[in-house]
This record gives C-alpha cells, sequence and structure tokens, in this order.
C-alpha cells in the first residue's frame, strides 16, 4: 500500500513535530514582549527594605512560636529542655 510522501520521507513525524514546537516557541517569546508592554505595568515602590521586612517577619515568627508553645504543648512536653531553651530564645529576641 503506497502512502504517497509520507512514507517515502523518514521521519517525517519528527520533523513535524520539531516545527510545531519551535513555532509554538518563538511566537509565545515574540507575544511575550507584546503583552508586557501592552499591560503597562507599573514598579512597586516599597517602603521599607528588603531586611527591615525580614526583621518584621523573624519577629512575627517568634510571637507565633511562643504562642503556639503556650497554647499547645502540655505534660511532659513542658520539661523538655529543648523547648525551654527555644522559648528563652525566642523572648530574649
Amino acid at each position: 500500500m503506497d502512502l504517497g510522501l509520507f512514507t517515502y520521507i523518514s521521519g517525517w513525524n519528527t520533523v513535524i513535530t520539531f516545527v510545531v514546537i519551535l513555532l509554538t516557541l518563538v511566537i509565545q517569546g515574540l507575544a511575550l514582549s507584546f503583552v508586557i508592554n501592552k499591560a503597562k505595568l507599573k514598579e512597586v515602590d516599597y517602603p521599607q527594605s528588603e531586611d527591615e521586612v525580614g526583621h518584621f517577619l523573624e519577629t512575627e515568627i517568634h510571637y507565633v512560636a511562643i504562642d503556639f508553645l503556650n497554647n499547645n504543648v502540655t505534660g511532659t512536653a513542658l520539661e523538655n529542655e529543648s523547648l525551654k531553651n527555644h522559648k528563652l530564645f525566642w523572648k530574649l529576641n
């Protein structure tokens, strides 16, 4: 049974797949800059520096951790030296 051109060219499916993938990536890549320019995104100016935000987040994590330990740790876990040290460390910092 002769299927014409498809049987004559070996790897025809590979060529088609390669071209489709290449065109898909190129079209998306070219369209991305167009979409970004049309969106007119504004640059965000943060009032705090990255270090200040990091320090604030660390402080909040300490408060949440101490609150969790005070409200959820009961029984023999209260005698655990590691938990005592963590609570003391977080209270001091």
